[in-house]
């Protein structure tokens, strides 16, 4: 359904679609919202302002709506696993594996799919905050916000206390940390000694915890973490103290400490994620990047946003921003900011965003990473809600594909009654949800496809418990980027040069089997004229005319022309 924008374009510029396809779009500016369940609407904003591309996805949830939660989810269930991706999955997988209804990115992560800063599942604690903004969600469905930081401790059976530095995560030089099953199954053996527990009860921040140790502590050796316990795991001065100072049978207290910087109470939450900076606080832009170690260009340049809020009525706002593409190019912190405020958010924080945005309904891409293909990532925030009834018709693409598509070239895709032929009717098509796989491009809401990179995919129409797909084959689109350069590695004879010639389309894929021609001054082509391979390039040798001095080249593809000199 499209109707005025909430945001003020003029001010904050929030959609905007910026391709070859402009004129074929149905508005300069369109907003599309739609009922995903009782207490979840999906709201998207597009725009065509070519000063201002950006592509908008927001979900606004209800919590006091009956069967309405948002869940605080690590990625595979778990921070290490022994396939490449460490622990890390993508939203869209998450969302389907886990059945969810929708799901967005949360913390910032590394390469091993930790999160980096607090988590909290079902009242758990898996992650200790990193003096960064924080969100926690209560067992009244209540929003928190603030930014925390952390001091642990553990004291032996004969009250010795001895920092504890986190949980479920790797350990550094000299640390002592907690790893429990949802680690992953083995503590890893690094170089230091560890010990198993037997936990007593849930591992919450701010309690004390009794710990039984079952064994005598011994050097480190990738143990199994037990299912029912946990392991110490230390490094060092800690290893040393470990050995030293704890047996088995020792009864051990651990307290994971969170303190708040703004005096929130987080007593009561029962899922959280990290993220940060802060933008908006009590109803006014905050930012608080220095503080929390965000750098001027993390901060001032204009990326892939992901961000969580709530506005005066308690409804969470999970807002993804596309960018560093063609339809849509990102936000500062400040932009992104004046857009939470402009959505109604009286506090929000920023989560983790770049190539991680990813908004994902019922395990399809509703938005538009920036990568193309989703990036896996650590842990998520996922909605459950209520089904609502599905409707009666049954639906198909009104092309049965599949779809070849040049990468820039628009078109709206349509749906029709399986058993009529006849297109769906307009309340039919305001229940559709518009999603894509594979990365192959953009849809919004009303059925207009962006393709943008060239691969295999398919589009996505959800109505209800249906979902149908449309096939996709995206290929390169016109040429609109030529590029030359010499190359210098490994160094060419002397007397001579190779010169790499590259062409791409407006999004960035390569365009094979294009002619290619190059006219040097002051030097011989091994050729005039060469075809691009499979990657865009066409590769010519020069020899120049005197081993003292070089000419200039020139190389023209079709209109496109560039120079090497």
């Amino acid at each position: 359904m499209a109707s005025k924008s909430l945001i003020s374009h003029n001010k904050y510029p929030i959609i905007a679609l910026l391709l070859v396809i402009v004129s074929i779009l149905p508005s300069a500016g369109a907003r599309y919202e739609k009922e995903l369940a009782d207490g979840v609407r999906l709201i998207q904003d597009v725009n065509t302002d070519p000063s201002a591309a950006n592509v908008v996805t927001v979900l606004c949830i209800d919590p006091k709506k009956p069967g309405v939660k948002l869940v605080s989810t690590l990625a595979g269930d778990n921070v290490m696993d022994v396939d490449a991706t460490k622990g890390r999955e993508t939203i869209s997988k998450l969302v389907a594996r886990k059945g969810a209804l929708a799901g967005i990115n949360a913390d910032f992560f590394p390469f091993t799919g930790d999160p980096l800063g607090l988590a909290i599942t079902g009242g758990v604690l898996v992650s200790e905050p990193m003096n960064r903004a924080a969100v926690g969600i209560t067992d009244k469905g209540q929003v928190v916000f603030d930014r925390l930081s952390y001091t642990g401790t553990l004291t032996t059976a004969s009250n010795v206390v001895w920092p504890l530095r986190g949980i479920n995560r790797p350990r550094g030089q000299n640390e002592l940390v907690l790893l429990t099953p949802i680690y992953g199954k083995t503590t890893g053996g690094q170089a230091g000694a560890e010990a198993v527990v037997k936990i007593e009860g849930e591992i919450k921040a701010n309690t004390d915890i009794v710990a039984t140790v079952v064994s005598d502590p011994a050097p480190a050796a990738d143990i199994p973490i037990p299912a029912d316990g946990a392991v110490i795991s230390t490094h060092g001065r800690s290893a040393d103290f470990l050995m030293q100072n704890i047996r088995a049978g020792d009864k051990l207290t651990l307290r994971f400490n969170i303190t708040t910087a703004f005096n929130s109470d987080w007593s009561s939450v029962m899922e959280a994620v990290g993220g940060g900076p802060w933008l908006v606080r009590n109803g006014q832009v905050f930012i608080d990047a220095t503080d929390e170690g965000f750098d001027s260009s993390f901060t001032r340049g204009r990326h892939p946003r992901t961000a969580i809020g709530v506005n005066s009525s308690g409804e969470i706002l999970l807002v993804a921003v596309d960018g560093r593409q063609s339809i849509s190019r990102g936000m500062s912190l400040e932009e992104m900011a004046g857009l939470m405020k402009s959505l109604g958010a009286v506090n929000a924080i920023n989560l983790d965003g770049g190539g991680s945005t990813a908004l994902s309904i019922k395990g399809v891409v509703s938005n538009s990473p920036s990568e193309g293909i989703e990036r896996p990532v650590a842990n998520a925030l996922l909605v459950y809600a209520n089904p609502r009834p599905t409707p009666a018709i049954k639906v198909k693409f009104s092309d049965d594909g599949p779809l070849t598509a040049a990468s820039g070239e628009g078109r709206l895709l349509q749906l029709v009654d399986e058993s009529t032929g006849q297109p769906v009717d307009e309340q039919t098509k305001r229940s559709i949800v518009w999603g894509t796989t594979g990365g192959i491009g953009f849809v919004n809401q009303e059925g207009w496809f962006v393709p943008i990179k060239a691969r295999n995919g398919a589009v996505t129409a959800i109505i209800g418990d249906q979902k149908v797909q449309l096939s996709v084959k995206v290929v390169p689109g016109k040429p609109t980027k030529l590029t030359a350069k010499m190359v210098t590695d490994p160094a060419p004879v002397q007397g001579t040069a190779q010169i790499e010639v590259k062409l791409t389309d407006s999004n960035g894929n390569v365009i094979p089997d294009a002619v290619v021609t190059i006219s040097v001054a002051k030097g011989t082509p091994d050729c005039a004229s060469k075809t691009t391979n499979d990657k865009g390039i066409a590769l010519f040798d020069i020899i120049w005319d005197s081993v003292d001095e070089k000419g200039s080249v020139k190389v023209t593809s079709g209109s496109l022309s560039a120079e090497v000199k």
